[in-house]
């Protein structure tokens, strides 16, 4: 089906996705984050009596990034929502298809979400709207957090794709290449 240069330029672009997920890997790091900063912020309002209200929009706009570059790693590790019931029943050349066709799905879904995201950030950009505190913060940038879980998701809905097809079940040296991710 392929010949062992389509299958080699498959694996590095793997490759390079991996390097990419490595970053995305401590994104739980930006969520340790947003808890310091409410727990920092209940101290301040209540102990204190002196409250923030910029800080409301830094929590919000930081809970948002750590949400939606999770939902990138969710999809990279297939933790996403799917039909686990029909996808355990399935095996081999069944298993490979349903694994491009998610794959296509989440990347033309995700890449669709992500225009109208880019379009939507530059319109709000554009108009200049920001939030009424007195920290001013451009409502497009949640949108831009927004629009980077999406572009993860595009990403890595086009790896599972690329896993599946580049994992031919006669061959071990693939197999051996891709450590084991994607068992047909």
């Amino acid at each position: 089906m392929y010949d062992k240069s389509e299958k080699e330029w498959l694996l590095k672009v793997i490759q390079g996705l991996e390097w990419l997920d490595r970053g995305i890997a401590y994104s739980w790091w930006i969520l340790l984050g947003a808890a310091f900063f409410v727990t920092w912020e209940v101290v301040m309002r209540y102990a204190f009596y002196s409250p923030h209200d910029w800080f409301e929009e830094v929590i919000v706009f930081v809970c948002v990034l750590g949400c939606m570059l999770g939902a990138g790693r969710a999809t990279k590790e297939k933790r996403q929502v799917s039909l686990g019931l029909l996808y355990a029943r399935l095996k081999g050349r069944w298993l490979r298809v349903a694994d491009i066709s998610i794959g296509l799905v989440l990347a033309v879904a995700s890449g669709f979400m992500s225009v109208c995201l880019m379009k939507w950030g530059m319109f709000l950009a554009r108009t200049g709207v920001t939030t009424g505190t007195t920290l001013g913060l451009p409502v497009a940038a949640i949108a831009y957090a927004v629009l980077t879980g999406m572009v993860l998701n595009t990403i890595y809905g086009l790896e599972v794709m690329l896993r599946a097809f580049v994992k031919m079940p006669s061959e071990e040296k693939v197999s051996s290449r891709l450590n084991g991710y994607v068992q047909y």
